[in-house]
């Protein structure tokens, strides 16, 4: 019963956050308005916003002009349903399981706005690097081991774009802030993460025609994949690789 709990509110965060995710891409206050269809804006109300269930009830369809709706919302909904569960599997209702799943939905936010418009606001970026500040009180990770992260693997991203520019800025100023919140090591694992699962993307997508090899993907999703894989399960990951 509490594991249901905990993903129903991982739906409704998830919810949460898709709605700012599109309202700022469109330059909308998520403060002020009513949420509506996006074919005939139609005011939605609250049996309309049921995360994952108004959809499956509604067979996925506008209760208003029975316009096809995006599979992605109860997808997202669902996602953030799932990596809740999994943050209080791995600690339960405490502060690391708060810290993550704060962490944890203000990435999903700052994905979702670079999936649609590419620009991801520095004040994503000023969030979470006073959330990295609170890390330092929650996670038991070395000061020289954070601060190698911060300055090495960045570095490294603006030296390759130099040559070639292969990184957004939003990319190599969260890599410096998850730098400082993981370590070093860790870092590495979910750099490692991010671009064999961004590749196998983009390789999937070229040879299925839906992308050509100048079309641009937004990599934050990636990113934000391995920074989470490695927060939750990066210590065990590097551990079993040593031991082979």
């Amino acid at each position: 019963m509490v594991y249901f709990l905990i993903f129903v509110l991982g739906t409704i965060l998830a919810s949460f956050c898709n709605v700012i995710g599109y309202r700022y891409s469109l330059h909308i206050s998520f403060v002020k308005g009513r949420s509506h269809c996006e074919i005939c804006h139609h005011q939605l109300y609250a049996w309309d916003l049921i995360p994952i269930v108004s959809y499956v009830l509604l067979k996925g369809r506008c209760r208003y002009c029975n316009a096809s709706l995006s599979f992605k919302h109860p997808m997202i909904e669902c996602i953030g349903g799932v990596i809740t569960v999994l943050c209080f599997y791995q600690y339960e209702l405490n502060s690391q399981f708060l810290f993550t799943v704060l962490l944890f939905f203000i990435l999903l936010t700052a994905s979702l706005i670079d999936i649609s418009i590419q620009v991801v606001s520095d004040l994503f970026m000023i969030c979470l690097f006073i959330l990295s500040l609170f890390s330092l009180l929650i996670y038991s990770v070395p000061i020289t081991d954070r601060l190698f992260g911060f300055f090495i693997i960045p570095l490294l991203m603006l030296l390759i774009n130099i040559c070639k520019e292969s990184f957004g800025g939003a990319d190599i100023k969260l890599t410096a802030v998850m730098g400082f919140l993981l370590g070093f090591e860790r870092l590495v694992l979910a750099m490692i993460i991010s671009i064999f699962v961004a590749g196998g993307y983009s390789i999937y997508g070229i040879i299925s025609k839906r992308y050509t090899k100048n079309t641009y993907i937004a990599f934050i999703p990636f990113l934000s994949l391995g920074y989470f894989v490695s927060l939750l399960y990066g210590y065990q990951i590097i551990t079993f690789y040593l031991r082979l």
